[in-house]
């Protein structure tokens, strides 16, 4: 596999949404707070640092993880940057740094470091889909609860600014793109995986994700404006189900049992939203019971 041009620009694409969300998030629980609405400023808060919060544990395990794989010490550096909320920046930089090395000026004809064992686009292609599977899991923990958020303000008050019609199309946006640019990383980094070739199919997978969150997030909202305390009853059932589906499955993503226990939470939450694959395994089954 090789990390081409395209792939760069994918990745350039991946941070300005990224940083465009948290613009707009912040900017839209300002509003919130100054407007006097204190409970949906809360609310849009709560959610920002539960994503950010989840997302900076699993940068920071992997990294360490990854520098006791090399021999190194795991450096105090990386778990300030964490702390700070810095750790999809760096990865980030990383990814960045080493991707256009290796998409614009890398020759396996010339370049010297070919000897290494490890393969220049491999690494960086394993760089990148570390970075699409934490962008995975802030979108779902983040963007989706904000989404519906959103989506019942819209409706209840059918009047909103437009910072609020800001964060539904950025949150749309957010998560269609880093479903899809999980799915292209994690099928260019595993060998016996089909690689999602021209737009068709990955329009195909985009259209199918967006379509089928956005139906059953307004569901959710209707839901909502019947009876919270049922929506949020519901919304536990399933996130509960998705828990014990995930321990059935007996995952081992992470190296230690306590991150494994957070894996685990977190894919039983993003179940709630939509169907994910947590063990590469075939899905045909699974899929058609979850639908």
């Amino acid at each position: 596999m090789k990390y081409t041009k395209l792939n760069f620009m994918m990745s350039v694409l991946g941070i300005i949404i990224y940083i465009t969300d948290l613009i707009v998030d912040i900017w839209v629980s300002v509003r919130f707070f100054h407007e006097g609405q204190y409970v949906f400023g809360v609310l849009t808060v709560s959610s920002m640092l539960f994503g950010t919060l989840v997302v900076q544990c699993f940068s920071y395990s992997w990294f360490k993880a990854d520098l006791k794989k090399a021999g190194q010490e795991s450096q105090h550096c990386f778990l300030l940057l964490h702390c700070l909320q810095g750790g999809v920046f760096t990865r980030y930089w990383y990814a960045l740094k080493n991707g256009y090395h290796v998409a614009f000026k890398y020759n396996s004809k010339t370049d010297n470091f070919m000897e290494k064992q490890i393969d220049p686009h491999k690494e960086v292609i394993d760089r990148v889909t570390d970075l699409s599977m934490l962008r995975l899991f802030e979108t779902y923990l983040e963007g989706c609860p904000q989404l519906v958020l959103q989506l019942y303000i819209l409706l209840e008050h059918s009047q909103a600014n437009f910072s609020q019609y800001a964060a539904i199309m950025i949150s749309c946006c957010a998560i269609s793109w880093s479903t899809v640019d999980y799915q292209i990383a994690l099928r260019k980094s595993l060998p016996d995986k089909k690689v999602l070739n021209g737009p068709c199919p990955k329009l195909t997978y985009l259209f199918y994700k967006l379509f089928t969150l956005l139906s059953w997030m307004l569901s959710v909202v209707l839901l909502l404006f019947l009876s919270v305390n049922i929506a949020l009853f519901l919304l536990l059932f399933l996130w509960f189900l998705g828990i014990l589906w995930a321990f059935k499955k007996q995952t081992q993503f992470c190296a230690s049992i306590s991150m494994e226990f957070l894996y685990r939470i977190v894919v039983g939450f993003i179940l709630i939203f939509t169907f994910f694959n947590i063990k590469g395994q075939n899905t045909k089954n699974p899929m058609s019971c979850y639908y």
